[in-house]
């Protein structure tokens, strides 16, 4: 089995989505009825969870991808928010995370690449979770921007990465930064 699709896990999810059960039922791959996919490997930790936003699908909007890498170590927890449409978060290979939240919005996209360090308590935030519009054109001034991070990176504790971070490979974010 490749893909399993919204009501073979139905009676799995409460309020969330734990990614491990999608191994658990022989699958590496969900779909929920909004197409909405969540692309597991083979080695999945038990505390990725995914925010069931929205009654009628896991994810609150349409033709999003969650791509999760192998052997994912989270001591506390990793919580994946997405609110919007085709949006992306790919997770690579060897991640250590002892507690992440990462909150995404339409069209939005956080890349965390192999071999990062997550302290305790970090906040990705790719979105503003506002609109700020201009007075005299009616235009949105405050464009979601993507949020990448590179490999072999430390992410202190209680980071805030904020949209439109670009952090380089091998690099250091100090604490509360």
């Amino acid at each position: 089995k490749q893909n399993v699709i919204y009501d073979d896990l139905e009676n799995w999810m409460q309020a969330d989505l734990y990614a491990y059960r999608i191994l658990l039922l022989g699958y590496q791959e969900y779909i929920d009825i909004c197409d909405n996919k969540v692309i597991v490997a083979s080695q999945i930790s038990e505390k990725i969870i995914i925010r069931r936003l929205f009654s009628n699908g896991l994810i609150q909007g349409k033709n999003n991808v969650i791509r999760l890498g192998k052997i994912l170590k989270i001591k506390e927890q990793c919580l994946l928010n997405i609110c919007g449409n085709n949006a992306y978060i790919h997770m690579s290979d060897n991640i250590t995370i002892n507690s992440l939240e990462i909150q995404i919005s339409t069209k939005g996209r956080v890349v965390i690449q192999e071999d990062t360090m997550i302290g305790k308590g970090v906040e990705i935030l790719q979105t503003d979770q506002h609109m700020i519009f201009d007075k005299d054109t009616g235009l949105r001034i405050n464009q979601s921007e993507d949020v990448h991070i590179g490999k072999h990176v430390w992410l202190g504790r209680e980071c805030v990465i904020l949209g439109g971070a670009n952090i380089a490979d091998n690099s250091i974010v100090g604490a509360r930064s």
